[in-house]
């Protein structure tokens, strides 16, 4: 037994009161709010109010507590994980079928450099960062602000996050690509992109935070995490000469058999990759237009919409299962790069460089 706890937005709140509702008390008050109101007589009282403090519970007028978030048991997460599958799949044949890549593009880059240009550009561009933007838009999802212009944010009424909670247990995520991983250092920013099994990412930014970095197989690489992000992008558009650079990437891989090995995005080719993602969310806001109702029906026996919950809240989470499960049928299919191929040097992601405001606002 036990919940992880996820947020989509700013997490401060959930910072602040996470040893409460994570402790053994906490997450039993959870269990039970997924499948019935419960009298606040009968709630802790710091427990309540670190629930009543996400927004977490609503009390209706017979002073009852009902959940009022997104939770998921292990088994619902099975059967939205096998349903996920299915649409996801239809999805990747969709995306598959209407997706034209120009000429230009394809002679730009080698197959296998062209198939890590797509991985990111359709997977995490499009289908992640860009497909929250696109069903906020639809009003298919609360407005938390993703597809709005920045003095938009500002003034609107927005939810600063949505709260999710997942049973833990032994759950397979292999293959399924929805997670990225973003620091932005100045102009530049660094991204990995991929499942939430590969939670070792040696690549930046995870190797920022990781405050473990093995100097004796990576020397030098602290200096750079903490003195000169900065340099490694200027190294890789340049002709630059650098040793300790070169061996540090070469290590790592951004650099192999002399010549880059991760997508890099600028204003340089950003022309020549624009027009996979504008398909690509063309095609995407057709298909969720289209496939929305099926998968509200298929998803209505969920607890949490049966305590009251809003589909559109729930469907934050059930989208990144949607869509990393149709990564995976990209990837397979050789559609898109493949980091579980023998030839990947990224064992379930993909590292890439772009210059801010350029894929990600």
């Amino acid at each position: 037994m036990g919940y992880k706890f996820i947020v989509v937005g700013n997490d401060t709140d959930l910072k602040s009161v996470r040893k409460i509702i994570s402790c053994d008390y906490g997450e039993k008050l959870l269990s039970e709010l997924c499948t019935k109101p419960i009298p606040i007589p009968e709630i802790r009282g710091d427990c309540l109010a670190a629930f009543k403090k996400l927004n977490a519970v609503r009390i209706d007028e017979d002073n009852k507590a009902f959940l009022n978030f997104t939770c998921l048991s292990k088994d619902e997460i099975k059967q939205v994980k096998k349903v996920s599958n299915i649409i996801g799949k239809d999805l990747a044949d969709t995306i598959i079928s209407n997706l034209k890549i120009s000429k230009k593009l394809e002679n730009s880059y080698d197959t296998e450099m062209l198939q890590k240009i797509l991985f990111i550009l359709i997977g995490c561009v499009s289908l992640d960062w860009n497909g929250l933007k696109i069903l906020e838009a639809l009003g298919y999802i609360p407005i938390l602000g993703f597809s709005l212009t920045e003095q938009e944010r500002n003034s609107a009424e927005l939810l600063s996050y949505v709260l999710i909670a997942e049973e833990k247990f032994r759950n397979n995520v292999k293959e399924v690509y929805c997670g990225s991983h973003n620091i932005c250092y100045k102009e530049i920013i660094y991204t990995t992109f991929g499942d939430n099994l590969s939670k070792t990412r040696k690549s930046f930014p995870d190797l920022n935070w990781d405050l473990k970095v093995d100097e004796q197989k990576f020397p030098f690489i602290n200096y750079y995490i903490e003195n000169g992000m900065g340099r490694i992008y200027d190294y890789l558009i340049s002709n630059e000469t650098d040793k300790n650079l070169e061996r540090i990437l070469g290590d790592l891989k951004y650099i192999k058999d002399g010549k880059i090995n991760i997508p890099i995005f600028n204003n340089d080719n950003y022309i020549l990759v624009k027009d996979v993602i504008d398909q690509t969310n063309d095609i995407l806001t057709i298909w969720l237009q289209k496939n929305i109702p099926q998968l509200e029906y298929s998803f209505r026996d969920l607890n949490s919409l049966k305590m009251g919950v809003s589909f559109k809240e729930v469907l934050v989470e059930l989208w990144h299962l949607v869509f990393g499960y149709a990564n995976k049928h990209l990837a397979r299919s050789c559609f898109i790069f493949n980091p579980y191929s023998k030839e990947s040097d990224f064992k379930g992601y993909l590292p890439c460089i772009h210059l801010k405001n350029l894929l990600f606002e």
